[in-house]
């Protein structure tokens, strides 16, 4: 019982810890989108393979050796996709686009010429690294040592504060709000979604699906495409 308790606790600083250190990367450094991107895997992916290598406990174990398959996960998240950009269209007067446009362009150095490349860095390996970090490591593997209850509240709690330094400024404070609350609600759906299955396939295409919706509209943005009726 000692043993779980004190692994649970390390794994909940190094969880915290890792947002923390994110948090003050985005608002205070500043990098760069690839500075940012190379320090999230360190964080991410570094910080438990090293945890990992220490306490002899693999924490990447059995993440997609679930049963689930993939044709689900692909189709609910091809619905997620059209509900984002419905939802888009619904709320698309209160985003200012070309303030989101100027953000990415002073803070993480992301224009029209490297969208593409970023957006599909975001959709699919971003979306992979945190959803090893999120739900594999602080739901999957946490589950295991603090119960279904701790683990979706630190799951679903972590991933939305993660967000908070990125969508600040994005657009109203209400919208931001709401979104933070949004992320929390995804959180806690997708850790519903791999908690049968114990693996991560699930989310991680949802998730994927989700961040191409998001990059369909930063497409729009750019004006590389012509959402219809906006």
């Amino acid at each position: 019982m000692k043993v779980v308790k004190n692994e649970f606790k390390s794994l909940s600083i190094m969880i915290a810890a890792s947002c923390l250190i994110i948090f003050y990367i985005d608002k205070v450094i500043m990098p760069v989108y690839l500075v940012k991107s190379i320090f999230k895997v360190l964080l991410f992916l570094g910080v438990p393979a090293a945890y990992s290598v220490v306490t002899g406990r693999n924490l990447f174990k059995g993440l997609f050796s679930g049963k689930s398959g993939f044709l689900k996960p692909a189709a609910l998240g091809v619905s997620v996709y059209i509900l984002m950009i419905i939802t888009f269209y619904l709320i698309s007067g209160f985003i200012d686009l070309e303030n989101i446009r100027q953000i990415l362009s002073s803070n993480l150095d992301v224009e029209r010429e490297n969208f593409i490349l970023v957006a599909l860095y975001i959709s699919i390996i971003n979306s992979l690294i945190e959803e090893i970090f999120f739900r594999g490591i602080a739901f999957i593997k946490m589950k295991g040592l603090a119960g279904r209850a701790v683990s979706y509240i630190l799951s679903a709690g972590s991933f939305a504060a993660y967000h908070v330094a990125i969508l600040e400024g994005w657009a109203d404070s209400l919208i931001v709000i709401l979104a933070i609350a949004g992320l929390f609600i995804a959180g806690v759906f997708f850790n519903f979604l791999d908690e049968h299955s114990n693996d991560i396939k699930f989310s991680y295409l949802v998730h994927m699906f989700a961040n191409f919706a998001i990059n369909t509209i930063g497409l729009h943005m750019y004006g590389m495409i012509r959402l219809p009726f906006l």
